[in-house]
C-alpha cells in the first residue's frame, strides 16, 4: 500500500499547488477565457452591434459557463463522501481528509481504487473552489459593465434630448423663414398667374392635338396588327389536290402544270427512296425534291429575270372572278408548301378526322425539311424511323367561313398565321346575292420552282435544316383530301439574340476542329445580346463584325480574314480543316434547330470547321444506327 499512499500524498500536493497557482493568476486566466468568449460572441452578433453590448453578452455567457462548470465540479467532488471532501476530517491529517470508507475496503487493490477515486474528487473540489472565486470576479465585472451601459444610455439620452431641442429651434426658425418667403412668393405668383393661365391654355390645345395624332397612330398600328394577325395564305383546293403548291400571303405561286407534275413525281420518288434507304440503314437519310429559285440582280442592278407560264395555265378551276398580280418575292418572305398527305404515307389513318377534332397528332414515316442558302430554298424528305428527325405532326380541322365560302386553318406553332382553302366542291350557301369567292394568283418576278433529281444523303447535317409542319383535315363535303403544310426555314424568322457565352483565353478558334467546336466569348455575347435580327444570316454577319472589332481577337486573324470579317463574312479555315468547297468557319447549333433548338441563343451556338462539322453529324448518325 506504500505506493498508493505516496501517490495519494503527491496528488494532494500537486492539486493544492495547482489551485494556489490558479488563484494567484485568476485575473489573467479569466481575461484569457473572456477573450475567447468575446471573439465567439462577436462572430454571431449582427454587424454594427455596440462594443458595450458585446462585452455585456460576453460576461453573461462566461458567467453562465462558470456557474455550470461549478455545479458540475461540486457533483464530482461529492462522489467520494457524498459531501465536500475539503470539509471532511480524516484520521490522518497528512492525508488531507482521506479515509477509506468502510464499504470500500478490500485489501491492497481496494485501497488503490479508493485513492484513485479520492484524487478525482479532491481535484474537482479545488476546481469548484477556484470557479467560486472566478464567479465572484465575473459578478463584479458584470456589475461594472451594467453601470457603464447605464451611463452610456443616460449620456445618449441627454445628447438626443439636446439634439431634439436644437432641431425644434431650427424648425421654428425655418418655419418663420418660410412664412416670410411664402408671403413674398404669393405676391410674385399673383403677378405671374395671368401669363401662366395663357400658357396652360396654349399647352392644353397642343396636347389635345398631339393626343388626337397619337390616337390616329395607335388606331393605324392596331389595324396593321389585326391585318398581320389574320393574314391568310390562300390555297386552291383543286391545285393542292393535284400536287405541291407554294403559297405566300398574297396568293399561290404560279407554276406550269408540267412543273407541278414533275414536282409531285420528284416528291413521291423521294419518299419511296428515303423509306427504303432508312429501313436499310436505320439512320438519318434525306433526299431533295424541289427548289425555289429567287431573283438575282442582273447587270443593270435593279432588273430581274422573269419567266412565267401562259396566262391560260394560271386560270383557277370553276371560278368566275379571279385576279392576277405581279409582285417581287424575297427569300426572307414567309412562304408555305402544301402537298396531299397521301404523298407522304400510303394510307390515311381511319380516325384522322377524330384526331383533328381533338387537336391530336400522328406519326409519319417521313418528315419535310427545308434549307435556304443564298437565293435558293431547297426542300427535302427525311426518314423519321430510328432517327432524331421529328416524326409527330399536329393534325388540325379546317372550319368553314360561310361569308367567303372558304375553309380556314391555322399553323399550330404560330396561330397568327392562317391558311384559307378554296373547296373543290362548293359548300352549301343560302346566299344568292354574293359572287363566288375571288382567287388570287400571284406571279412573282423571277421566282421559279424546280423539281430536283433525288440524291440520297446518308449523313446529313441535320442542324442545317428546318423540319416541321401540320396536317389539315377537311369535312367530307369539301371534296378536299387531307393536306400537309410546312412553312419556311426557322433561320429565316426574326429573333432576338440571347445567351451569355463563356470566358475564353488564348487562341479563340483553336478548338473549332474538336468536339462541338469553339464556344463564343462572353465579350462577343455581351455586344450581341438583346439585338433584334431579321434572320439568322443577318445575325451571322453581325457576329463576325463584332468578333473582329474586339481588340483581343483581331490580332489572331491575318489581313485577308480581317477584311472578310469586317464585311460580315466568316474567316477562312486552315486547308486541312476544309471539306470540298466549304472553306470557311461555320456556326453550329448544339441543340439542332430541327429538334427545337433556339436559333439565336448564343449558348447554343459553336464556331466549327467544315470538316469537323461533317464528322460531327456523321458520328450522330452512326450513334443513331447503333
Amino acid at each position: 500500500m506504500d505506493s498508493a499512499t505516496d501517490w495519494l500524498i503527491d496528488n494532494n500536493a500537486y492539486t493544492e499547488e495547482l489551485f494556489n497557482e490558479n488563484i494567484k493568476n485568476i485575473i489573467h486566466i479569466t481575461d484569457a477565457e473572456l477573450a475567447k468568449t468575446r471573439a465567439a460572441v462577436a462572430a454571431v452578433v449582427p454587424p454594427g452591434t455596440d462594443a458595450l453590448d458585446i462585452e455585456l453578452r460576453t460576461l453573461e455567457l462566461q458567467l453562465f459557463k462558470a456557474r455550470t462548470d461549478h455545479q458540475e465540479q461540486i457533483g464530482i467532488a461529492n462522489l467520494y463522501y457524498g459531501h465536500d471532501p475539503l470539509t471532511h476530517k480524516g484520521e490522518n491529517p497528512a492525508y488531507k481528509g482521506f479515509d477509506v470508507p468502510p464499504g470500500r475496503r478490500g485489501g491492497q487493490r481496494g485501497y488503490y481504487r479508493a485513492v484513485e477515486k479520492w484524487n478525482i474528487s479532491y481535484a474537482a473540489a479545488h476546481e469548484a473552489k477556484f470557479l467560486a472565486e472566478q464567479i465572484k470576479l465575473l459578478d463584479a465585472r458584470l456589475a461594472t459593465q451594467n453601470k457603464a451601459i447605464a451611463d452610456a444610455n443616460a449620456k445618449a439620452a441627454a445628447a438626443a434630448q439636446a439634439r431634439a431641442q436644437a432641431e425644434a429651434k431650427r424648425v421654428a426658425e425655418e418655419q418663420s423663414r418660410k412664412a416670410a418667403e411664402a408671403k413674398r412668393v404669393a405676391a410674385e405668383e399673383a403677378r405671374k398667374a395671368k401669363k401662366a393661365k395663357e400658357r396652360e391654355e396654349i399647352a392644353a390645345k397642343e396636347r389635345a392635338e398631339a393626343d388626337a395624332q397619337l390616337k390616329e397612330l395607335y388606331a393605324f398600328i392596331a389595324a396593321m396588327d389585326a391585318v398581320r394577325a389574320n393574314r391568310p395564305f390562300p390555297v386552291s383546293g383543286s391545285a393542292v389536290a393535284a400536287g405541291p403548291v407554294f403559297t405566300l400571303a398574297m396568293g399561290r405561286l404560279a407554276t406550269h402544270p408540267a412543273t407541278t407534275q414533275a414536282l409531285r413525281g420528284a416528291l413521291q420518288s423521294a419518299v419511296a427512296a428515303v423509306i427504303a434507304a432508312g429501313t436499310a440503314s436505320a439512320g438519318a437519310v434525306m433526299v431533295g425534291f424541289a427548289a425555289l429559285l429567287f431573283p438575282s440582280p442582273l447587270g443593270n442592278s435593279d432588273r430581274y429575270e422573269m419567266s412565267i407560264p401562259p396566262i391560260s395555265d394560271l386560270t383557277p378551276d370553276n371560278l368566275h372572278h379571279w385576279s392576277l398580280t405581279l409582285s417581287t418575292f424575297e427569300p426572307d418572305d414567309l412562304h408555305a408548301l402544301s402537298i396531299p398527305l397521301s404523298d407522304l404515307m400510303a394510307d390515311d389513318p381511319r380516325d384522322l378526322y377524330a384526331i383533328a377534332e381533338a387537336n391530336g397528332d400522328i406519326e409519319l414515316p417521313v418528315a419535310m425539311g427545308s434549307r435556304t442558302v443564298g437565293n435558293t430554298t431547297e426542300f427535302y424528305v427525311a426518314a423519321t424511323h430510328g432517327t432524331t428527325v421529328p416524326s409527330k405532326v399536329p393534325v388540325r380541322l379546317a372550319t368553314l367561313d360561310p361569308t367567303l365560302n372558304v375553309y380556314r386553318s391555322y399553323n399550330p406553332d404560330a396561330p397568327s398565321i392562317g391558311m384559307t382553302w378554296t373547296p373543290i366542291v362548293k359548300p352549301n350557301n343560302a346566299s344568292t346575292s354574293l359572287p363566288a369567292s375571288e382567287q388570287n394568283v400571284v406571279v412573282y418576278d423571277g421566282t421559279t420552282v424546280t423539281a430536283l433529281e433525288g440524291r440520297i444523303d446518308t449523313f446529313p447535317e441535320l442542324d442545317l435544316y428546318s423540319f416541321g409542319g401540320f396536317i389539315t383535315v377537311f369535312p367530307a363535303d369539301s371534296g378536299m383530301p387531307p393536306v400537309y403544310t410546312m412553312f419556311r426555314d426557322r433561320r429565316n424568322e426574326p429573333g432576338v439574340a440571347s445567351g451569355y457565352g463563356e470566358t475564353v483565353s488564348g487562341i479563340w478558334l483553336e478548338t473549332a476542329s474538336k468536339g462541338n467546336g469553339a464556344v463564343i466569348s462572353n465579350r462577343i455575347a455581351d455586344k450581341l445580346r438583346g439585338q433584334h435580327f431579321s434572320n439568322f444570316r443577318s445575325f451571322r454577319e453581325e457576329f463576325w463584325r463584332v468578333a473582329i472589332d474586339d481588340p483581343e481577337w483581331a490580332p489572331q486573324f491575318n489581313t485577308n480574314n480581317f477584311n472578310e470579317m469586317k464585311n460580315g463574312r466568316a474567316p477562312f479555315t486552315r486547308k486541312n480543316d476544309r471539306l470540298g468547297g466549304k472553306v470557311k468557319f461555320e456556326l453550329h447549333h448544339v441543340n439542332h434547330i430541327s429538334e427545337g433548338g433556339d436559333v439565336y441563343d448564343i449558348d447554343n451556338i459553336r464556331v466549327i470547321t467544315p470538316k469537323r462539322h461533317s464528322e460531327l453529324h456523321k458520328g450522330e448518325n452512326k450513334n443513331e444506327q447503333n
